[in-house]
């Protein structure tokens, strides 16, 4: 048991360095939003309380989105997102987890980044049930405390008052009151979950969260205090049987952040072989309402598929934009991938999850 216990500790600090790695080496990345449409393909950074939920013993997770490439060149809204996180026995049929996310977000000419380093934790609650599947409920509250830093390039940006007369000349001043390059802030999150398992393949699961709880200033000036919004985050799904084989597997988000807000809902079809390596494919569509010009509108279609095999999941997705944009881009939106690795638990550390 020693032995066990000492190599898992080993590997889970030598993953959480990997991805410290990862995130240093990669300044180049570039992104807009830190929203991944493969909602319980990144489920750490939808909620805290996801921490440590899945039918493993560790898991490591990477994501990244690729958006508008399609009209914006070389600089098209890029996002990274890394996490890792290792559950433990508590007491009883308790559960506490630990784990580590990163996102890295840069967008435009200037080079306008988010990144951020969150350390989490989750204890899962067991409400009722017992061994097995049957009748199975937790509830399940996460936190995250972590570092923000947003940075920019104010030299590649041009002014008008740069302009001579004839031409652009990056020797006149800019004109404007130009502050740092970059800001570091505290970052603070938490959320609820509860979950229930009816039957093998079939559950029902619900959650809330708010990140941002501190509102840090992300202003680049230092005479000027710019909060960041709150934003909050809704979420539920479930598993609904056909057969044995072949299930459907709903799920909707509500985000707020300040004034805006986003609703994505849709569904996935799972397939299963239920062979010794539960082989199993998923597909399915998922739709985008955001608010603007005071009216809700629909903003993309998002169409996934998933391959799951053994401990590993392949995610790949592709979001068609339906708004007024896509006469620019002719609908094409934005690519995202992601990867995901559960390494299997020790028997004492079994726990019955919905699937996602």
């Amino acid at each position: 048991m020693t032995n066990n216990y000492n190599y898992h500790k080993n590997l889970f600090t030598g993953l959480c360095l990997l991805l410290l790695t990862v995130f240093v080496a990669i300044p180049e990345l570039e992104a807009q939003d830190p929203r991944f449409s493969q909602i319980n393909a990144s489920s750490m950074f939808v909620n805290p309380a996801m921490t440590g939920l899945y039918e493993g013993q560790m898991r490591v997770s990477f994501n990244y989105r690729d958006q508008w490439s399609s009209f914006l060149g070389q600089v098209p809204f890029r996002t990274f997102g890394a996490s890792i996180d290792y559950r433990f026995y508590a007491l009883k049929s308790d559960f506490l987890s630990i784990g580590m996310t990163i996102l890295k977000d840069e967008a435009g000419d200037a080079k306008l980044s988010m990144n951020r380093i969150n350390f989490s934790a989750s204890y899962m609650k067991q409400l009722t049930g017992g061994r097995g599947w049957r009748n199975v409920q937790y509830l399940i509250a996460g936190a995250q405390v972590g570092l923000g830093q947003n940075s920019i390039n104010w030299a590649s940006l041009r002014f008008s008052t740069q302009f001579d007369g004839n031409s652009y000349n990056s020797t006149l001043p800019t004109g404007e009151d130009i502050g740092t390059y970059f800001n570091f802030y505290p970052d603070i999150n938490a959320g609820l979950m509860w979950y229930a398992l009816l039957d093998k393949n079939k559950s029902v699961y619900a959650g809330a969260s708010m990140h941002h709880i501190n509102r840090p200033n992300i202003s680049f000036l230092e005479d000027l205090d710019e909060n960041m919004y709150a934003t909050i985050i809704l979420h539920g799904g479930g598993q609904i049987p056909f057969t044995r084989d072949i299930s459907l597997l709903p799920v909707a988000r509500f985000m707020k952040q300040g004034p805006s807000y986003e609703i994505d809902f849709g569904a996935s079809v799972r397939f299963t072989t239920r062979d010794f390596r539960d082989v199993a494919f998923k597909a399915g569509v998922m739709g985008r309402l955001v608010n603007g010009a005071n009216a809700v509108g629909s903003d993309a279609v998002s169409v996934l598929t998933a391959l799951e095999w053994d401990r590993w999941a392949l995610g790949l997705s592709y979001d068609v934009t339906v708004s007024g944009l896509s006469a620019t881009n002719d609908g094409r939106g934005a690519f995202e991938v992601s990867l995901t690795y559960i390494h299997p638990p020790s028997r004492r550390l079994r726990m019955y999850c919905p699937k996602f």
